[in-house]
């Protein structure tokens, strides 16, 4: 095999110079082609199946390392009998269009990656909302199929609240390239409402386009949670307005205790200026030696569960003075469950813990007095007791000596001075009896 003519055009694509090698050859071709080309153009020469006119594309490297690509255009000529006799080759430099494609290739790969893959939700629309493209991810934000949507009117999925919203924008972008829509709500397909944020471009007289592009971005999430701290914000404006008002005492803390904000009460309490407040744990301010232990192990155990409590405490001044207060502290929770601040009401029972403590002592003195009395009275009872037993028994055992003296004597009858001796024995007993039960 050789090559019987070669254009100069031919040396100038493959960056030969024709001085040092006048003739085009096989060893020069071969040397050219790209390795990674090498062995589909191999195959496409020496395989008589594949001797055909064709059109090939492949990549040569030049002596000075440039690539091009290469579109060869070939003619093959048989006789008679069809074997090949001779070829034609048509060779074109085509790098640039081949780089083009190869670019606009990269380009639709990498948009398709973002579009696919992304988390922004990538459609476009006719003037009128209609879908003419939707992006695949949709199925995982909203659970629609990319299909499902395409020929649907996006106003069909927004909610009727926000569609006037949406339709002032759509006007906009007729004038404008771009304009920015603040969250809305569109209807997912479970029913669910997802807040999107969206920028529509103007591509309507883009020839490749021909519609508005749409890029959205679900911000459900985040609308969640503002919309949550707004509504604790609100709550906590409102608390604030009533602490203000209230004269009782009213702490605001972080979730690790340390004060972030007291009322004019709770100063006007305890003496301490706001500043010297703010950032200290309340324990150090408000607790002392007489403080009880059990009751800061309790506070400490709620803590740790995050609960609520309430408690009557032995609080101190800033000058050292202590006070009685009943406090209530209620945990604040954010969105997620975890506690941001401890919101703490204080009041001040000092009076009344000093008349309860008056009220126990006088209780406590008529206790004594009643029992004194008592004693008084069951000793005064023994003492009339122990006369009534010393009269009553010193007579009986008297006439029962003189009974027994009579007997000795030979004096009266015997038996009946006995039997009156027993009688009076057994009253002395039952006597006796009587007076032990009452003492």
């Amino acid at each position: 095999n050789c090559y019987t003519y070669a254009s100069d055009t031919l040396f100038d694509i493959f960056g030969i110079d024709r001085g040092e090698h006048p003739f085009f050859t096989p060893e020069l071709f071969w040397s050219s082609v790209h390795p990674d080309d090498a062995a589909f153009v191999r195959d496409s020469v020496h395989q008589p199946a594949h001797l055909v006119s064709s059109t090939l594309e492949y990549r040569i490297v030049r002596p000075d390392g440039k690539i091009v690509y290469i579109n060869r255009i070939r003619e093959v000529f048989r006789d008679a009998d069809g074997r090949p006799v001779k070829t034609i080759g048509t060779i074109q430099d085509v790098t640039d269009r081949k780089l083009s494609e190869l670019a606009l290739q990269q380009r639709e790969v990498r948009f398709r990656s973002l579009v696919q893959n992304g988390n922004d939700l990538i459609s476009i629309v006719d003037s009128k909302g209609n879908y003419l493209f939707v992006g695949e991810n949709v199925l995982g934000h909203l659970g629609y199929s990319a299909e499902a949507l395409v020929g649907r009117n996006a106003f069909d999925f927004i909610h009727p609240e926000d569609v006037q919203h949406v339709r002032k924008a759509q006007q906009q972008i007729i004038e404008k390239s771009t304009v920015a829509i603040t969250p809305v709500r569109f209807q997912d397909s479970k029913g669910e409402w997802r807040w999107v944020e969206t920028t529509v471009s103007n591509h309507l007289n883009n020839p490749a386009i021909e519609g508005l592009v749409v890029n959205s971005k679900d911000v459900t999430e985040k609308m969640l949670k503002d919309q949550g701290r707004k509504r604790y914000e609100d709550e906590l404006r409102k608390l604030s307005l009533i602490a203000r008002e209230t004269n009782n005492a009213v702490i605001l803390q972080d979730n690790q205790r340390r004060v972030l904000w007291v009322n004019q009460a709770f100063l006007n309490l305890t003496g301490y200026q706001l500043e010297e407040c703010i950032g200290k744990d309340i324990g150090e301010i408000c607790d002392g030696p007489q403080t009880d232990p059990e009751t800061i192990r309790y506070v400490q155990e709620k803590i740790d569960k995050k609960e609520p409590f309430h408690i009557v405490t032995l609080n101190y001044k800033k000058d050292g003075e202590t006070y009685w207060a009943d406090v209530s502290c209620q945990p604040v929770f954010d969105e997620d469950g975890k506690v941001v601040q401890y919101f703490s009401i204080a009041t001040d029972i000092t009076e009344r813990k000093l008349l309860e403590n008056q009220l126990e002592r006088e209780r406590h003195e008529r206790q004594v007095n009643i029992a004194a009395a008592t004693l008084k009275a069951q000793e005064y009872e023994r003492t009339i007791v122990s006369q009534e037993l010393h009269d009553n028994v010193n007579q009986v055992l008297t006439t029962v000596k003189l009974y027994v003296e009579m007997c000795r004597d030979d004096i009266g009858n015997p038996k009946e001075i006995m039997d009156k001796s027993i009688k009076l024995l057994q009253d002395s007993i039952n006597e006796i009896r009587s007076l032990s039960k009452r003492l």
